[in-house]
């Protein structure tokens, strides 16, 4: 009919008019360089926006299971195109729809990722499997899980080196024994640029020099002994965070230097195993300590802290 007619060439008359209006806005007229640098910002806060926990300085980068910056690649056909080709707007990966999961490692290219997941369901496993497959290009990188899928998890860290890698953090809930250890050979035993470590509910049993030149790390209830030793292969340490259970006093070691060391915080631990721990440290004078003590019975006192200090 003449209206059918009509209408469809008023939509085709649209459609020619409307990248030409498009063009006419301001916004339009900015350089591509300018763009990302709004589309960067844009995905920064939408992201941010879209995590409630403020202890996590990768947050999420999905909204409803999307990926943040995805409104930017519906506006108009110009915008898609800057976003599309600025893989620096898709490097976060967080715990993702398997469909958008492609999505996001196809258009971050090769730029180094950004990973967080949390794992508490089979569908997040594929996931999760996807995305350490990717390990060499993983930059920033943050672990959730439960006790029973430490294996799991653990046995794709082992698979792949991890050259570009800063910050790892790994933490396990659960109230199980840890069944899995983080040693030496994790990332196969390749991570020179790792600077920031976190770990929890796991055993730690490294010596050699993979963790050699951490700045930050952060370990929750870990024996003395085990502390001592991992210290012992860290001279770069600047900031150390710890939670030490109790331990038998009669242990004797050597006096540990950290020269580096800026701040030292302890969390939930006795008075009397932080006598034991600061007895085993030589540190600086204008070290940063922080106490927060789980109690403070027992035989030590806080003289005998500060006389060990």
């Amino acid at each position: 009919t003449h209206i059918d007619e009509d209408s469809a060439t008023f939509a085709e008359s649209m459609r020619v008019l409307r990248p030409r209006s498009n063009a006419r806005v301001p916004i339009s007229r900015l350089p591509d360089d300018v763009l990302m640098i709004v589309f960067k910002y844009f995905e920064e806060e939408m992201r941010l926006d879209g995590f409630n926990n403020d202890d996590d300085e990768f947050a999420s980068d999905v909204i409803n299971d999307v990926p943040a910056c995805l409104p930017l690649t519906h506006v108009c056909r110009h915008w898609r195109k800057v976003a599309l080709d600025y893989p620096t707007l898709w490097r976060f990966i967080s715990s993702i729809s398997p469909l958008w999961l492609d999505v996001i490692l196809e258009r971050s290219k090769n730029v180094p990722l950004v990973v967080s997941y949390t794992l508490f369901s089979m569908s997040r496993k594929d996931c999760v499997e996807k995305v350490l497959l990717h390990l060499p290009r993983i930059k920033h990188s943050q672990l959730r899980s439960f006790a029973w899928d430490d294996d799991f998890v653990m046995d794709l860290l082992l698979s792949h080196p991890a050259p570009v890698l800063e910050t790892f953090k790994f933490i396990v809930y659960g109230s199980l024994p840890p069944t899995v250890s983080i040693s030496d050979t994790i990332f196969q035993g390749q991570a020179p640029l790792l600077r920031d470590l976190e770990v929890a509910h796991c055993d730690r049993r490294w010596s050699s020099c993979i963790f050699g030149r951490l700045r930050t790390l952060r370990v929750g209830e870990t024996p003395l002994p085990d502390l001592i030793s991992a210290l012992r292969c860290m001279p770069a340490l600047e900031q150390l965070t710890i939670q030490l259970p109790t331990f038998d006093e009669t242990m004797l070691f050597d006096r540990m230097p950290l020269a580096r060391l800026k701040s030292i915080a302890l969390d939930g631990t006795s008075l009397q195993t932080a006598v034991s721990l600061f007895a085993h440290l030589a540190l600086s004078v204008d070290v940063k300590i922080t106490l927060r003590f789980s109690s403070i019975e027992g035989p030590r006192t806080f003289a005998d802290l500060f006389s060990v200090m």
